[in-house]
């Protein structure tokens, strides 16, 4: 940790009183500091290094450096005064950590003398969430004079820049367009015509065009190499939105088309999820015109800086055609910040329609289920009003059948009352009772019951008990066939 530390320290001395724009140089050491874990690999690192010699008579060089140490021991062994060089840094995945520790970086840092803004490009890398974390894109540079001439001479020049660019990713699932970004450092000794380059995360085929066109190009060629990157951070775009196109025009489709009110069965169907997914089509389209409006500070500052530092050295001047290169290329990105800038008017929208459509759907279902829970509610109504007029015409049944009992029992109460009298009155006008003389001539008469009254009796008994057995026994048959 102390060694770290005091790379960290050993870098930050070497700058001296060089001033970076904007920020101070302890801003830059806090945050390499505190953002050293998410940017750099703990463990070991690596750097491709290529480089060319100037003259024929000695030979081009590739190596891989994994430690502070060896690249001190590679450096100390060749002649660098007269020599090209490129250092290649990467990462394994878009938002992983650079395959470099911090120690290994602020030793090439500190060898090569690479200005403080250069960590706004480090810092852009690393570990991150998300597209919008932690990003830096924009331009930096800066000019070495010799002041102690009448005339003010440039003796070196210096520019960094982060760019970001679409590109397929080739994926069978998923989003198939992704947002990579490559940082550039590029500084030129003017007095020895020498390039030193530090490329981070280049992509495989801007990497190839490079190796194959910088050692070629000689040292006027070199401004002319950034053509390479900027032309990478524009190429991309049409195919992108032409791969955005079609799900724009999808939900656009049906944000214009669907029946607002209750969706028949051929109609298009609108969920929260075609909201969800024109939300992160909006996304895309912000972000896409934050990236093309870095893009187009880079190609400025690039295009300003070659008008500032060509009339110093013809070491610096590239050729005519970059100028027009880079016209085109900001015409390139300003048409295509327009096309999205419309797209982002459109969507806006689209937005809208895709939100109320469901909301009027909605309100239509309630309403028709408003509707049938009123036509429910009349019918039940007329069910009611059709009950009560039963249960009235029920309730004036019993209560004429209270009054039909009433009278019933009365006469029953009163047939009861005058049973007695009637049996006796039947028994005593029947021959079963007579009336005899006490005495033969005198008017006094007795009772008599004749010697058959038992026979009444055994035979009222047995029919009243036959008429009492006959009802309860059809009734019990009644109410066993009931239970089965």
């Amino acid at each position: 940790m102390a060694a770290s530390v005091a790379s960290v320290d050993l870098y930050f001395e070497s700058q001296g009183n060089r001033s970076p724009c904007g920020q101070s140089p302890e801003f830059y050491r806090q945050r390499l500091l505190t953002d050293s874990r998410r940017v750099f690999s703990d463990n070991e690192g690596n750097v491709h290094i290529l480089s060319w010699p100037t003259e024929a008579t000695e030979i081009d060089l590739s190596v891989d450096i994994k430690s502070s140490a060896s690249l001190k021991s590679f450096l100390q062994g060749i002649s660098t005064q007269r020599r090209h060089f490129v250092y290649a840094i990467r990462q394994k995945h878009t938002w992983d950590n650079l395959s470099i520790t911090r120690d290994l970086l602020l030793s090439l840092l500190t060898l090569n003398d690479v200005f403080l803004p250069f960590l706004d490009c480090v810092h852009a890398f690393g570990f991150r969430m998300n597209d919008d974390d932690e990003v830096w894109e924009g331009y930096q540079k800066s000019w070495t004079w010799d002041s102690f001439e009448k005339h003010q001479r440039l003796i070196a020049c210096e520019l960094s820049y982060t760019y970001s660019y679409v590109t397929t990713n080739g994926r069978s699932e998923g989003p198939t367009w992704s947002l990579r970004q490559t940082a550039v450092y590029h500084k030129m000794n003017v007095q020895t015509g020498c390039s030193i380059w530090i490329l981070i995360q280049p992509s495989q085929p801007s990497w190839m065009r490079f190796k194959k066109l910088v050692p070629l190009a000689g040292t006027s060629g070199a401004m002319d190499a950034h053509l390479i990157f900027l032309n990478e951070a524009t190429v991309g775009w049409k195919g992108f939105l032409g791969h955005l196109r079609p799900t724009f025009a999808e939900l656009d489709e049906k944000a214009s088309f669907a029946r607002v009110g209750q969706k028949r069965n051929d109609d298009y169907s609108v969920s929260v999820a075609d909201g969800q997914r024109l939300h992160k089509f909006r996304q895309k389209l912000s972000r896409s015109l934050i990236v093309l409006d870095g893009t187009k500070e880079v190609i400025s500052g690039f295009g300003s800086h070659l008008r500032r530092v060509e009339p110093a050295h013809t070491a610096c001047r590239s050729h005519p055609h970059v100028h027009d290169n880079l016209e085109e290329l900001l015409s390139s990105v300003r048409y295509y910040r327009s096309v999205i800038q419309s797209l982002v008017e459109s969507s806006a929208g689209t937005a809208a329609l895709l939100k109320q459509i469901p909301d009027y759907r909605l309100m239509e279902e309630l309403g028709q289920s408003s509707r049938s829970l009123e036509a429910s509610m009349m019918i039940l109504r007329s069910i009611a009003a059709a009950t009560q007029d039963k249960n009235e015409n029920l309730l004036r049944l019993a209560t004429q059948s209270r009054k039909d009992s009433i009278r019933v029992r009365t006469l029953t109460l009163i047939t009861i009352f005058y049973l007695p009298a009637t049996l006796l009155a039947t028994i005593f006008s029947s021959n079963l009772v007579d009336t005899q003389p006490l005495n033969e001539g005198s008017q006094p008469t007795k009772l008599v019951i004749t010697s058959q009254f038992w026979i009444y009796v055994v035979v009222a008994v047995l029919a009243t008990l036959l008429t009492m057995t006959v009802p309860f026994a059809l009734e019990k048959r009644e109410k066993s066939a009931l239970d089965r």
